[in-house]
């Protein structure tokens, strides 16, 4: 039987607009529908649309960061990493177990150790293990949207918030920051996603697991113990029905085993932390730093950053901290204002999801404000550093506040967002609601133009901070150096000093010398140590360029003899300064002419150092220890040398010189 001709009209309006957009002329005669393999396989399953979309986000995330990432290199404690990972044994407690600035992070030094030896001073390889982890927090996020939500449009909302907001960007740009953070969200995800697996499938070893991926963050980072009552608060709030007392006391017995395991992480952790971590900080909290270190976090970082912002930045300490201007901030807290207010008014229980918001982030800059704000200041909480992980706790609880949990639970009852007032009957001849394509429902058309809002935003900001971390001195600086070292195509010797400042902030550590940032450098340079000796010796000057060394400070008494100085035989030969030194680590040079190839050893202060002398014109170059009075020169081997040519000081580059 035919269908009636309205059916069939309603048939054809329904397909037309598609044929028109992507058929032919005869196509649309016909009223025939035109195969698209890509529309095709999109409208095959819902949600795929929702896909496609996340992935392209997190796409464009990688390709966005990526770019900015790779214009920086290591700067700063990423520079201290590297040499506490060449020169302390890796299976001892003092490189793993140490605190570092208040930080307990074994599992982050391992992972310096293990990028370090397979590819020394490379920061390539830790670029793209940063924009992997990058890769797999964004999609771990996207996978905890879709199991409270579902595969809608809205999501992607959230989504974006949490890929592209510049919260999230400073601590993924420094190297030493990420090593903390990234696993650090990672691990506050999975666990989040872990808690709602065991809500829907009752199974306790998916809460038990959630604690192992908490106990896992934790070796990166010590700030995984706020994620505890995360989790907590997931379940109180949005799993568990009942007035508050009632509802505690179900969310804790009836979950008993969840929270054990979580104790049994946190509770041996919590001991050896506050044990045998030193604290960064020396004085007593002080109440007024701390509540303007609050309002400071609050205005001009947290608030705008989740709007994209703050399109400004001001250069302090490792890349920029937010400065966005009045207007910016202002408009941040009214919208938010108004975000909150909506979706409060229009949904009961919507409240819960900014509860968790508030309190999180509110406890996080309260800990900031009592520990590192006491000898940074305030400042300190426009640094985004410290509050990345909020943003995760935005992107979950903040869309809980206005999407409706979807599936079913076997432990716990979802709090179902409800409309405030008495719901509105449907009327006798009222159309039921047809379901619209999942690309072309007004739920998508409003995703995603606040998903292109926030993008776009972020992107500026961004590309604003771009400008302050490329503006980092050490890349240059050692980029010169390893074309230098690979220009001379044979193993030089270097001497072995402290970075500049510029490059390397002195206070930040003991190991960040040039053997810790070049040795990886090829071919492969050799470095003067004590007991060795070199015939020439080079250093970097204060642009990373090599250039000779020259020896300033003390030199030789004259020799006695005329057109010769001091002569050297087999015999031990003593040749006294104009001066002694203080008791210090010296550079000796000794310019010498010899009548043949010879070996000998030479003193300088408490150091003997075995030497090889050429026929010739030549020099050496040796270490000494402690106080020196002389430089001794001893068992030569062959022939004979004169030298008046005696310098012990400090190292300095001849400048326009070069290997």
């Amino acid at each position: 039987m035919k269908p009636p001709s309205s059916a069939r009209a309603t048939d054809v309006r329904d397909t037309e607009p598609e044929t028109r957009a992507v058929g032919t002329a005869d196509a649309e005669e016909q009223g025939d529908a035109v195969y698209v393999p890509f529309r095709a396989w999109l409208e095959a399953r819902p949600g795929r649309y929702v896909v496609v979309g996340a992935v392209a986000l997190i796409l464009l995330q990688a390709l966005v960061r990526g770019y900015v990432k790779f214009g920086g290199w290591f700067v700063a404690d990423d520079m201290s990493f590297i040499g506490r990972a060449e020169h302390m044994p890796f299976l001892s407690r003092e490189y793993l177990l140490a605190g570092w600035n208040g930080h307990l992070m074994p599992g982050s030094f391992t992972l310096v150790r293990v990028l370090n030896h397979l590819w020394p001073v490379n920061y390539t390889p830790v670029a793209l293990v940063d924009l992997a982890m990058q890769a797999v927090a964004g999609l771990l996020a996207f996978r905890l949207l879709v199991s409270l939500f579902g595969r809608r449009p809205a999501v992607l909302v959230p989504l974006s918030i949490y890929l592209f907001s510049p919260i999230t960007l400073p601590a993924f740009l420094w190297w030493a920051a990420g090593l903390n953070q990234l696993p650090g969200q990672i691990a506050m995800i999975g666990a989040l996603a872990l808690q709602v697996r065991y809500h829907r499938t009752g199974r306790t070893r998916d809460g038990v697991l959630g604690a192992l991926c908490v106990l896992g963050g934790l070796l990166f980072s010590e700030k995984l113990l706020l994620v505890v009552p995360i989790v907590f608060a997931l379940t109180f709030f949005f799993f568990t029905p009942g007035r508050p007392v009632a509802r505690v006391r179900q969310a804790v017995t009836q979950h008993w085993r969840v929270w054990v395991a979580y104790l049994a992480v946190v509770g041996p952790y919590t001991l050896y932390y506050v044990t045998t971590v030193p604290s960064p900080v020396g004085k007593a909290p002080d109440t007024t730093l701390a509540i303007q270190t609050v309002a400071t976090a609050l205005s001009q970082a947290v608030l705008p950053g989740l709007f994209g912002g703050p399109l400004r930045w001001s250069q302090i300490g490792v890349g920029g901290v937010a400065n966005p201007t009045v207007a910016m901030s202002l408009f941040a807290c009214v919208a938010t204002a108004l975000i909150v207010w909506t979706s409060v008014v229009r949904r009961r229980r919507a409240v819960f999801g900014w509860v968790v918001v508030a309190a999180y982030w509110l406890s996080n800059a309260v800990l900031l404000g009592i520990t590192r704000a006491s000898y940074v200041g305030p400042i300190i909480g426009a640094e985004y550093r410290y509050s990345t992980d909020v943003c995760i706790v935005f992107a979950v609880f903040g869309a809980a506040a206005f999407l409706p949990i979807v599936g079913t639970y076997a432990k716990g009852t979802p709090q179902r967002l409800l409309p405030r007032g008495p719901a509105r009957p449907a009327s006798a001849g009222s159309r039921p609601h047809r379901a619209e394509p999942a690309g072309l429902s007004v739920e998508g058309t409003v995703a995603g133009a606040l998903c292109c809002a926030v993008v776009i935003t972020s992107l500026v900001s961004t590309f604003q901070y771009d400008r302050f971390w490329r503006s980092n001195g050490s890349a240059p600086y050692f980029a010169n150096a390893r074309a230098d070292i690979a220009a001379s195509k044979r193993h030089i010797t270097l001497t072995e000093i402290n970075l500049p400042e510029r490059v390397q902030a002195g206070f930040l550590g003991a190991f960040v010398k040039t053997s810790t940032m070049m040795s990886g450098f090829e071919p492969r340079p050799r470095f003067l140590t004590p007991g060795a000796s070199a015939a020439e010796l080079y250093m970097p000057d204060d642009s990373g360029h090599l250039r000779t060394v020259v020896v300033d400070g003390f030199s030789n008494r004259k020799g006695p003899e005329k057109n010769c100085g001091w002569r050297v035989g087999p015999d031990t030969v003593r040749i006294p300064l104009v001066k002694a030194t203080l008791p210090w680590e010296w550079t000796a040079r000794i310019g010498y002419l010899a009548t043949s190839d010879a070996t000998a050893t030479v003193t300088v202060g408490q150091t003997t150092s075995k030497v090889t002398i050429t026929k010739g014109a030549g020099s050496l170059y040796v270490l000494g220890q402690g106080q020196v009075r002389a430089v001794t020169i001893h068992g030569l081997s062959a022939g004979s040398l004169c030298t008046n040519d005696v310098a012990v000081g400090f190292p300095r580059p001849l400048p326009g010189s070069h290997p």
